[in-house]
C-alpha cells in the first residue's frame, strides 16, 4: 500500500515537472508574450494542487487500498458480520474431504492445551 502510494506520488510529481518544463519553454519563446504575472499565478496554482494531491494521497487510507482496514477501525460490529458471512462462504465452497480436513484439524486443536495455541 505505501509502495503504491508512492508510485502514484512519484509520477505526479514527474508529471509536474514535465509540464512546468513544457510552460517555461513555451514561456522563453522569442514570439511568446506570457507576462511575469501569468507564469507566476499558473505555476502557484499548479504547485498548490499538486501539493494538496499528495496530502490527500498520503492521509487517505481508503484511497489505495486501505479502506478496508479503516472501515474495520470505525465500525468493528458491521465487520464482525461481514468475517461472518465470508466465512459462511468459505464454508458453502467447500467439498465434503476439505470440510472432514478442516472438522479433523479443529478437534485436534480443541485437545491442546490452550497456551500451546499462542
Amino acid at each position: 500500500m505505501g509502495v503504491q502510494r508512492l508510485i502514484v506520488t512519484l509520477t505526479m510529481w514527474v508529471a509536474y515537472m514535465v509540464v512546468l518544463g513544457i510552460f517555461f519553454a513555451a514561456a522563453a519563446a522569442p514570439t511568446s508574450s506570457i507576462s511575469g504575472d501569468i507564469i507566476f499565478g499558473v505555476v502557484l496554482a499548479v504547485s498548490a494542487a499538486v501539493g494538496i494531491s499528495t496530502v490527500g494521497i498520503w492521509r487517505a487510507p481508503a484511497a489505495l487500498g486501505d479502506g478496508e482496514s479503516a472501515q474495520r477501525a470505525q465500525h468493528p460490529a458491521k465487520s464482525k458480520r461481514q468475517q461472518a458471512s465470508r466465512l459462511q462462504e468459505l464454508i458453502q465452497r467447500l467439498d465434503e474431504d476439505e470440510i472432514v480436513e478442516l472438522e479433523t484439524l479443529l478437534e485436534s486443536r480443541e485437545e491442546l492445551p490452550h497456551d500451546r495455541l499462542r
